[in-house]
């Protein structure tokens, strides 16, 4: 074989309502929040689900997790979702991005966004 792939799974923008912020006007109603997420896994052996790591059961760990949080910082926010991404054994890399469009910033801005990313020895 004269090259090498990385097979990276994503996706993009899963819009969620959640409590995410210090700032009193932040924990009086659920705000607008952003979880993008990629990871990077081994070519399946068949075409099959049970052979890789399926999206849209991430989609539906993170929702459930969401679901009537109240988290201070997004970064908090990132690590438990990474959690739930890593639990996945065959996950070998993985990235996670979680954006607040609406953060209540002084300046003209397109909100706040924090990008982690993990990789296993």
């Amino acid at each position: 074989m004269d090259y090498t792939e990385r097979r990276i799974v994503g996706l993009h923008r899963l819009t969620l309502q959640a409590v995410v912020g210090f700032y009193p006007e932040e924990k009086a109603k659920p705000q607008r929040v952003e979880i993008s997420f990629r990871y990077e896994v081994d070519r399946p052996k068949a075409d099959d689900v049970k052979e890789s790591v399926c999206y849209a059961e991430l989609a539906k760990e993170i929702t459930a997790l969401m679901d009537g949080s109240d988290y201070n910082l997004i970064e908090t926010v990132a690590d438990e979702v990474m959690n739930i991404i890593w639990k996945r054994s065959k996950v070998k890399w993985a990235e996670v991005t979680v954006a607040k469009p609406d953060a209540p910033v002084t300046h003209t801005a397109g909100g706040s966004s924090i990008v982690l990313e993990r990789r296993r020895k």
